[in-house]
């Protein structure tokens, strides 16, 4: 079941935030959650996409892979959304190599499909008011091409 919450960064308006559950492979043809977690990203403006980047690079990978996979799927106009992407757990590679390796690689990965991802760690209280300005960033955005549209239309 999705959880929301009312965010205040800021100067910025409030603005909710769902989390929705994990996907899972087969979802766009119901398996687990399936449609009902489907429809529930269907009513975002946002989809931020949280990685766990504690884990190896192939992981970062197949659950990236995993999500736009199901999405597209499911309903191609999803990937064309604003979407963020979001590497948790980033305290993992502060004393192990490997990890932090995975992490750059994945970095690089997204970059040469024209993304970015912001890292963050819950645990180390880091790269989280970054994320939030980037959302701030995104919905004002979104509202000054709306209301120039609006414009457009009188």
């Amino acid at each position: 079941v999705p959880t929301l919450g009312v965010v205040k960064h800021k100067d910025a308006p409030p603005f909710v935030v769902a989390d929705v559950p994990g996907l899972i492979p087969g979802a766009s043809e119901g398996k687990g959650l399936g449609h009902d977690f489907l429809r529930h990203i269907e009513r975002t403006r946002i989809l931020i996409h949280l990685i766990d980047a504690s884990q190896s690079l192939e992981s970062m990978k197949a659950d990236y892979e995993s999500i736009l996979n199901e999405m597209g799927r499911y309903a191609p106009e999803l990937l064309e959304r604003n979407r963020l992407t979001v590497l948790s757990k980033s305290d993992a590679a502060e004393g192990d190599a490997a990890i932090k390796k995975d992490l750059q690689s994945f970095q690089s990965f997204l970059k040469k499909r024209g993304e970015t991802a912001l890292v963050i760690s819950a645990a180390l209280r880091t790269g989280i008011s970054e994320v939030l300005d980037k959302i701030v960033e995104m919905i004002r955005k979104m509202q000054d091409d709306h209301s120039s549209m609006a414009d457009l239309l009188k």
